[in-house]
């Protein structure tokens, strides 16, 4: 959705990992995806959600996700891709064939 002339209320970070081939994209508003793209970079092949909750340690409880910044590839291990939430959290994601796992750390 558009707001105010900036879709999804704003880009917050964009990531591409050349040796997973996948693009990184996450807006101001918490939402966050990832996708494939084609061999000419006309398009993707397919855009997942990257869908998690972040936790409030002082509150305990957990909410909607947030954005994402400060991603990277951990060194030495393919598949595993760190980000940092707008809350300040770290979350590890690790990257398979058909599915992405995460794990807030």
């Amino acid at each position: 959705p558009q707001s105010n002339g900036h879709i999804g209320g704003g880009g917050a970070s964009v990531y591409y990992s050349h040796a997973l081939e996948l693009l990184f994209v996450s807006y101001s508003h918490g939402k966050s995806f990832c996708c494939s793209l084609l061999p000419d970079l006309q398009g993707s092949e397919t855009i997942s959600p990257i869908v998690h909750k972040a936790f409030n340690t002082i509150k305990g409880n957990s909410s909607s996700g947030s954005a994402l910044y400060n991603w990277s590839e951990v060194l030495g291990h393919p598949g595993l891709v760190h980000a940092v939430s707008q809350t300040g959290n770290p979350i590890v994601f690790m990257v398979e064939q058909k599915i992405i796992h995460y794990q807030e750390i």
